[in-house]
């Protein structure tokens, strides 16, 4: 039997809510779903194999969000900014592979952005 987390109270609200959603996925939802990834990590491995070995994407595809004052005592659950904001990662994730951010800093402006390693 696993041991239940004794220390729920000192957990977020939005890592709670998370926490909630994540109980009403049956085990044959959970089973098909990792059914469908390991398809899809298959599915990666062979259109990139022998072509390439690392592919780049921007760090994040928007400006950095405002944090909104009412979200700072408890955080908030914004599934769709985060969504937008995990755009270029959501690729290499489900697949299981390995990705690595890397800041490139102008030295005349000390203006930067990111770019995102993705390592099949």
């Amino acid at each position: 039997m696993i041991p239940r987390f004794s220390h729920r109270d000192d957990l977020e609200p939005a890592t709670k809510i998370q926490l909630q959603v994540g109980k009403t996925v049956s085990g044959v939802e959970y089973m098909a779903a990792n059914r469908m990834r390991g398809w899809a990590m298959d599915y990666i491995k062979k259109l990139f194999a022998d072509q390439i070995d690392v592919f780049l994407t921007p760090g994040c595809p928007i400006v950095a969000p405002q944090i909104p004052k009412g979200a700072l005592p408890h955080g908030e659950s914004n599934l769709p900014l985060f969504t937008t904001v995990m755009r270029y990662i959501f690729l290499t994730n489900l697949a299981g592979k390995f990705t690595q951010e890397e800041k490139i800093i102008k030295r005349e402006t000390g203006c930067g952005s990111c770019i995102v390693s993705n390592f099949l």
